[in-house]
């Protein structure tokens, strides 16, 4: 039995005690009142005989007394009070006294009997709270005893989970030391093949000059043969060759004055002259060595399934199942090192299965860490985990989706929070947003992001992934009340939480209904607007807008306190949503908004903010953003986006020649010149078509790289988002707004809605067909790759 049974058992038993009272209470009134009434008929009877005494005669009145005496009406002592004609007193005195007497011994019995019942009704009385005493201590008792139970497992509980980590550090730092010596005895052995491999090497180059050599020496022996014999004919070629030895040398005088001269003209003219850069200049770099030191290198290794899947899963009896270490990805990702397309799909896979477990709504208790969106910030989520705590082993989570887009690194978000997912189920939770579907992956940068560094299926398995998300978290604390969790809002097609469980949450979200609406709405702007219902939202050209008559309705019906959502930027990093018609005795805001991507897309400046939930209260916490390795546009490496420069300057160059070669031409021509002449403008057009688009492909890699919103920006800016990057006039909104953040808000607005183009729906049908053909294939494979883990050949 816990504290609330026996608070409603002593709850009880107070009314029943209550009830009691009052009941007596009500008794000893109505005796009194009956007591009274009597006493009042007493009189009046009295009184009536006392007139008749009076105005009888004397023989008579003796009479009549006695005969009113002996008919009075009395239930309790009437055998007394009953007199015979025999026993009448003589005289009207003594047939007064006589009724007095009888009355008075009357009233005394009544009294008697009225002492009688106050004394069992206070017997009762004390027997009632002596029992009422009794048990209040039992409860107590009782309440002491599971106090004392609850805080000696809670000690327990506390040894033991104390003891699980120190064993858990030590197996951890016994592996690490093990990687450590593993990654040294590698590299010794990669250098020692480099070692054997120089050696080699020489050894080859040793043997090819030693052959050379005595090649030469046979060579020389057969022409010291003929040489006797061929003496003055070898003097004649040894004269030829001096003389042109002489005109060599004379033609490089030559070239080297006219070089001089054009030095000089082009001074005249005011043109510097293009100087040499002398070897020397370049002669002390190392190819070996960064440039510059302290940016640390980039981890060009990926790591496999054997490297990754290591910790042990201490809910497997036999203890053969190995699970992903999230820390050697968080510190492997920090590096921008990459893993295999096999172990990606091993986490992918296994988190897949632990998310479908999962109900729509899942419950978590206080205290709790709430994140917004991530949007691919990897290092900006890093500061964030250092600042609140290790997820899972430190403090709970509740992710409220958007891991993905925009940023450049959303690929080493999702993995790392799946790697934390996996082993710690019910200490971590993460919901879906709007960012998690096929549509906004593919119009959003994360489809190409997910192509370029694993592939087109691996793209596809992380949308598998997202739709078995869970859709909303209840935060259970004990003060505050429940707490609603979940990316987007309201539906005006979910009442309960019941609905929500009832919706089919594997798939991609259509674009109405309630699992569009939990991903896609917004709270109202207003508590003003005079529509506080569901309004269709313009802003998304999807879902709804609520305000705070679905608000309250919802959180009274399912006794909740406030909803927490993400979904939407915000300066400082969050927003209480308050509403003046909120009743007085609701002390915590309706809806809470919160936004953890400092610096949105590189350009917004907005500082980002999580939400810390305690048993009685929480806290914002808000943070700035971080430094991060810069990514080229669309993921293209240096090569590839560099070369729409080095062709357009190599085509200028042609063109230039062309141009030469056409005005050094006779004006003078015949009808072959003509047509020659006529092909070479041909090939001057298509050379200058060329030029143009290389150009214009350069131009669009320049604006690339400018930041959304840039008021230094001589021309449009733009940002990696989605194919439309129309945003102008950005200098004077800037000017307009007085606010960064205000201009790149207005510059993406478009950014921010659900596209439904034809093509886009075709790319996201052909990702499903996909998927279906992946998903059984990908299994099997995943259990191949378990076995092979959990096999003592590679447990060695």
């Amino acid at each position: 039995m816990d504290d609330a049974e026996l608070a409603e058992r002593a709850r009880r038993r107070k009314e029943e005690r209550e009830r009691r009272e009052r009941e007596l209470e009500e008794e000893l009134k109505r005796w009194e009142e009956e007591r009274k009434q009597r006493i009042a008929e007493r009189r009046a009877k009295r009184a009536a005989a006392e007139q008749e005494i009076q105005s009888a005669p004397a023989n008579s009145t003796a009479v009549a007394g006695s005969d009113a005496v002996a008919s009075k009406p009395d239930t309790s002592s009437r055998s007394q009070l009953d007199a015979t004609p025999s026993d009448a007193p003589k005289s009207r005195t003594d047939s007064v006294k006589a009724v007095e007497d009888n009355l008075l011994k009357w009233e005394e019995e009544r009294a008697a009997k009225v002492r009688q019942r106050e004394e069992e009704a206070a017997a009762r009385r004390r027997q009632l709270e002596e029992q009422i005493q009794k048990e209040e201590e039992e409860r107590k008792a009782r309440l002491e005893q599971r106090r004392k139970e609850r805080e000696e497992r809670r000690k327990a509980e506390e040894a033991e989970e104390k003891k699980r980590q120190e064993e858990r550090e030590a197996e951890r730092q016994a592996r690490k030391k093990a990687q450590e010596e593993e990654m040294k005895k590698l590299e010794a052995e990669r250098v020692a093949r480099a070692e054997a491999r120089r050696k080699a090497l020489e050894e080859a180059e040793a043997a090819a000059a030693a052959t050379k050599k005595s090649s030469d020496s046979s060579h020389k022996k057969k022409d010291h043969t003929a040489s006797s014999t061929d003496e003055s004919q070898s003097h004649h070629h040894s004269k030829d060759h001096k003389d042109k030895a002489v005109a060599k040398e004379k033609s490089k005088h030559k070239d080297k004055d006219k070089h001089k001269d054009k030095s000089s003209k082009d001074k005249s003219k005011g043109k510097q002259p293009v100087q040499e850069i002398p070897a020397s200049k370049f002669g002390n770099i190392k190819t070996t060595e960064r440039p510059i030191k302290s940016v640390q290198a980039p981890v060009h290794d990926r790591l496999d399934v054997a490297h990754v899947f290591i910790l042990p899963d201490l809910n497997d009896p036999e203890g053969k199942k190995k699970l992903p270490d999230p820390d050697l990805l968080r510190d492997h990702f920090a590096k921008e090192g990459r893993l295999t397309r096999q172990c990606v799909r091993s986490i992918l896979m296994a988190a897949r299965e632990v998310l479908l477990k999962e109900k729509n709504v899942v419950t978590i208790q206080a205290p709790v860490v709430v994140v917004g969106d991530i949007h691919g910030q990897y290092f900006d989520m890093l500061h964030l985990l250092q600042r609140a705590g290790k997820p899972g082993e430190e403090k709970k989570y509740v992710f409220l989706g958007d891991y993905v887009d925009r940023g450049t690194f959303s690929c080493e978000v999702t993995l790392y929070l799946l790697s934390v997912k996996i082993n710690y189920p019910d200490r971590v939770m993460l919901l879906r947003g709007n960012h998690e579907t096929r549509s906004m992956a593919l119009y959003h940068n994360f489809n190409s992001e997910a192509k370029s560094k694993y592939g087109e299926p691996i793209f596809d398995l992380f949308e598998d992934v997202f739709d078995a998300l869970p859709l909303a978290c209840i935060v259970e604390t004990p003060g505050m009340g429940n707490f609603f969790c979940c990316h987007g809002g309201l539906s005006p097609d979910i009442k309960t939480i019941d609905d929500i469980n009832g919706i089919d949450r594997v798939q991609e979200p259509p674009d109405d209904g309630p699992l569009c609406d939990l991903i896609w709405s917004d709270p109202i702007h207003s508590d003003t607007a005079p529509n506080q219902n569901f309004i269709r939202n313009k802003e998304r050209s999807v879902s709804w807008v609520y305000g705070y008559n679905p608000l309250i309705d919802f959180l009274e019906e399912n006794k909740l306190t406030s909803i927490i959502r993400a979904h939407q930027v915000k300066e400082t990093g969050y927003e209480e949503h308050k509403f003046s018609q909120t009743p007085p005795e609701r002390q915590h805001p309706l809806c809470i908004t919160v936004f953890s991507a400092p610096n949105y897309c590189d350009s917004y400046q907005n500082t980002a903010a999580y939400l810390e939930i305690n048993d009685e209260e929480y806290n914002f916490v808000q943070f700035t953003w971080q430094d991060h390795p810069y990514v080229l546009p669309d993921f293209s490496d240096g090569f590839r986006f560099s070369m729409p420069f080095v062709s357009e300057n190599l085509m200028k160059f042609i063109l230039d020649i062309l141009e030469l070669v056409d005005s050094t031409e006779d004006t003078k021509e015949d009808q072959s010149d003509a047509e020659e002449k006529k092909a070479m403008d041909e090939k001057m057009k298509n050379v200058g078509k060329a030029f143009l688009l290389l150009q214009r492909k350069r131009t669009e890699n320049q604006l690339k790289l400018r930041k959304l919103g840039d008021p230094e920006s001589p021309s449009t800016p733009t940002i990696q988002s989605g194919p439309k990057r129309n945003f102008a006039s950005m200098v004077k909104r800037v000017q307009e707004e007085n606010s960064r953040f205000s201009a790149a808000k207005k510059a993406d607005e478009d950014n921010e809605k659900l596209h439904r183009d034809d093509d886009l729906k075709a790319k996201v049908l052909a990702s499903k067909k996909r998927s279906l053909r992946n998903l059984t294939a990908g299994i099997i494979q995943r259990n191949n790759i378990a076995a092979k883990i959990a096999s003592p050949k590679v447990g060695k």
